[in-house]
């Protein structure tokens, strides 16, 4: 759905800025999925959302929104092959090409 940016020179100055902007995000999305849960105050001003949360968690599984490379390496290789099908890349790029391997050993 998204994907977030940061330059190579960047991450390449700063090694620790990719892992832990990664980390910095993953807390958010956990923190945002535990409200959105908590029966104990109303984050939304609808009483059936974590009745909601709770049923869109068993049909999906636990992460709605996974991140991390693994868990979304075939949307990623069919995004890559549709970039260059239609023209927005010279070539077919590799995952390992796009993604800085400290994100890339994440597993979501």
């Amino acid at each position: 759905m998204h994907t977030l940016v940061v330059r190579r020179a960047l991450a390449d100055e700063h090694a620790w800025l990719a892992p832990r902007l990664y980390a910095a995000f993953e807390q958010a999305k956990r923190s945002s999925l535990a409200r959105l849960r908590s029966t104990n105050v109303a984050w939304l001003p609808l009483p059936w959302v974590a009745h909601l949360a709770a049923e869109s968690a068993s049909l999906v599984g636990g992460d709605p929104w996974p991140y991390g490379v693994a868990p979304n390496r075939g949307t990623l290789e069919t995004f890559l092959r549709y970039g260059f099908e239609q023209g927005v890349t010279d070539r077919l790029l590799a995952i390992d090409e796009v993604f800085a391997p400290e994100i890339r050993a994440f597993t979501g």
